[in-house]
């Protein structure tokens, strides 16, 4: 059971009997996570995509991201490189450039495979959200 005053929620759970005391979410809150959640998967994406172009390495890849207006940290970027590689949509391949190791990553042909496949999904779904007229499956440009 939910009740609300003033902008804070009181949630009861039955099944434990146990009372709390919540804030509401703040829509602008709300927005933000979402906002924050479809960026990250777009930044995979788009570290897909590049990577499908030409091999790619974090420090060119951060910077290509900052002309564009967003900025990601090496905290950020490099896990989610480690982590399109461990899922095998990348490679990495190892070069010396100027006496310092640096590492390039190639799409795999898994990764041209799924990255097809999304932008394929993606394009009727963003369709119908950026050109929705009201009313399902009426998307119009």
């Amino acid at each position: 059971m939910q009740a609300s005053k003033d902008g804070v929620e009181i949630q009861y759970e039955a099944k434990n009997m146990v009372g709390g005391l919540r804030e509401a979410q703040d829509p602008v809150s709300q927005k933000s996570r979402l906002f924050r959640s479809f960026l990250r998967g777009m930044i995979e994406l788009f570290v897909l995509q590049r990577a499908g172009q030409e091999a790619v390495y974090g420090g060119a890849l951060s910077k290509t991201l900052h002309n564009l207006g967003y900025d990601i940290s090496p905290g950020s970027l490099y896990p989610l490189l480690h982590n399109l590689e461990k899922k095998r949509l990348l490679r990495c391949r190892i070069h010396e450039v100027g006496g310092r190791v640096r590492k390039y990553y190639e799409l795999t042909d898994e990764g041209r495979s799924c990255l097809a496949e999304v932008r394929q999904d993606l394009a009727g779904l963003v369709e119908e959200i950026i050109f929705f007229d009201g009313k399902p499956g009426t998307a119009t440009r």
